[in-house]
């Protein structure tokens, strides 16, 4: 499979690199456009609606890269999510302005491959989806996984009215050759609408809906004939569920999602950005051994989002940027009851079980300075948040304060007509202002009681953080290549967090 994608690679390189000759010039315009430090949170912000992309960028250009990604945490990680990661991601992306304020499409693509080291607690995917009722045992182990993922869009532009649809699908199988030897498969497909209107010669208000529909099939199996762990069903802040625990072994997770957005923004001088969404997420978790597919728990979760976004012009060279987004998210967990009768189960009752409400609001003031070859750009952010969870009966609880704080640097470069250089880094901080637990562990299995206290120790544990990225363009034989070198490092007690990622690409 990997000889196959490396293969694929150089046979773009080659059909594509004789006409990637782009002016040098004209390339370093591109690419001081495509990282400019005055846009990045504008952009980011309205690309949410596909009917806004022709103000995404004003030159086109597609990238094809391979990257190695390797990250080790010799201190505080999450058991849920593994102690690191190694593996490759073959990525291709275009952005192409195929009649200049008239038609635009984009798309992505990607596949990687991945072993996640040393994941127990756990033997399910896509954790932030489907938290906290996922299926676990104490042993766990390295996870294989292997990701497909397309997107592609396209936007009309008519009178003074833009329309834009966007697809994204993603496929991912993981899974592990020794017990517990889980196989998930996961089907994840997105599809997003947005209209715009021009209100004045200097706004428009654009509105977006988004559908997803969300699957994951849940198989573990044991081959060892001496015996196996069990397998829990967990329901939150370890309480698991009595009936299905050591029972049952294949499960499906089902669900949709559905959102809106609107925003008014200023598309002529990119100065001005008012947005607001809602985002609702049902998703259901059920056995699949019998014939009735009894539904296990469900999963109801709302988000509410705004962003607020101002750029002040101080000189022809130079701007302040305040950025302002806060965020308010309630998951509400049910859980199903059941009578049983040898094979023969029966609901009785269904309750509310599980709740946990998240909060935020994150501060950015940016400042940019631009001359004719380069830009710089040095910004701090602070940021507060709040995580409040808890189960009913039996009645466990936790909460937790935070504020990360920090500063970013970047710079972004034409060093002659031959190479480009973009560097970044980021200098962080994440401070607990609050952290409390009520937790109910009585009768509870010492290996549960183990990753619930250190569940709770790691969230409430402080860390100073950096990030460094480095990306060099350069040209060899009228074909533009370049470099990805990326270095990040968390610092708890003792030895610190790290990933390293290394990506070499071409760009036309």
């Amino acid at each position: 499979m990997k000889n196959a994608y490396v293969s694929f690679l150089i046979i773009h390189l080659f059909i594509f690199g004789p006409c990637s000759g782009q002016e040098i010039d004209s390339l370093n315009v591109i690419l001081l456009d495509k990282y400019d430090f005055n846009s990045t949170i504008f952009r980011d912000e309205i690309a949410l609606n596909p009917a806004n992309m022709f103000y995404f960028r004003q030159f086109s250009s597609s990238e094809i890269s391979i990257d190695y990604n390797y990250e080790k945490k010799n201190g505080f990680y999450d058991y849920t999510k593994g102690s690191g990661i190694d593996g490759v991601k073959f990525n291709a992306e275009s952005f192409q302005i195929l009649t200049p304020d008239k038609h635009v499409v984009w798309g992505k693509a990607y596949y990687s491959k991945v072993n996640q080291k040393n994941v127990t607690f756990n033997e399910s995917s896509d954790i932030e989806n489907i938290y906290p009722y996922i299926s676990a045992d104490s042993i766990g182990g390295t996870l294989k996984s292997e990701t497909y993922f397309f997107e592609g869009g396209y936007a009309y532009h008519f009178n003074t009215n833009k329309i834009g649809i966007l697809g994204r699908y993603r496929a991912q199988l993981d899974f592990r050759d020794v017990d517990p030897r889980p196989k998930n498969l996961i089907s994840d497909l997105d599809i997003k609408a947005g209209y715009s209107k021009q209100l004045t010669n200097q706004f428009l208000i654009s509105a977006n809906i988004d559908f997803k529909n969300y699957s994951q099939s849940n198989d573990v199996k044991f081959v060892s004939e001496t015996g196996h762990p069990v397998l829990y069903h967990m329901l939150g802040l370890g309480n698991y569920s009595y009936l299905f625990t050591g029972n049952i072994y294949n499960t499906n997770y089902n669900g949709n999602a559905y959102k809106a957005g609107l925003q008014f923004f200023n598309y002529k001088k990119s100065n001005f950005l008012f947005s607001l969404a809602f985002e609702k997420f049902n998703n259901e978790k059920s056995e699949k051994d019998s014939n009735n597919k009894l539904p296990m728990s469900k999963l109801n979760n709302k988000k509410y989002q705004f962003n607020l976004y101002k750029k002040f012009n101080l000189t022809p060279s130079s701007s302040f940027n305040i950025h302002i987004n806060g965020f308010s998210q309630k998951r509400t967990g049910i859980e199903y009851y059941y009578s049983s009768n040898g094979s023969v189960k029966e609901q009785i009752d269904k309750k509310k079980q599980y709740f946990r409400t998240q909060k935020g609001i994150k501060l950015i003031l940016n400042y940019v300075y631009k001359k004719y070859k380069s830009s710089y750009t040095i910004s701090s952010f602070t940021d507060f948040q709040s995580d409040n969870e808890k189960y009913i009966r039996p009645y466990s609880s936790q909460k937790f304060t935070y504020l990360f704080y920090g500063v970013n640097l970047g710079w972004n470069q034409v060093l002659s007509n031959q190479t480009h250089l973009l560097f970044t880094t980021t200098i962080g901080w994440k401070k607990t202002l609050n952290h409390e637990n009520k937790l109910y562990t009585l009768g509870l299995k010492k290996s549960l009681t183990e990753q619930l206290n250190h569940d709770f120790d790691l969230k409430k544990s402080e860390y100073f953080y950096t990030q460094a990225n480095i990306k060099l363009y350069f040209k060899i034989s009228n074909v533009n290549l370049f470099i990805n070198q990326t270095y990040q490092s968390e610092f708890y007690t003792g030895k610190p967090n790290y990933l390293y990622t290394s990506g070499v690409g071409i760009l036309f």
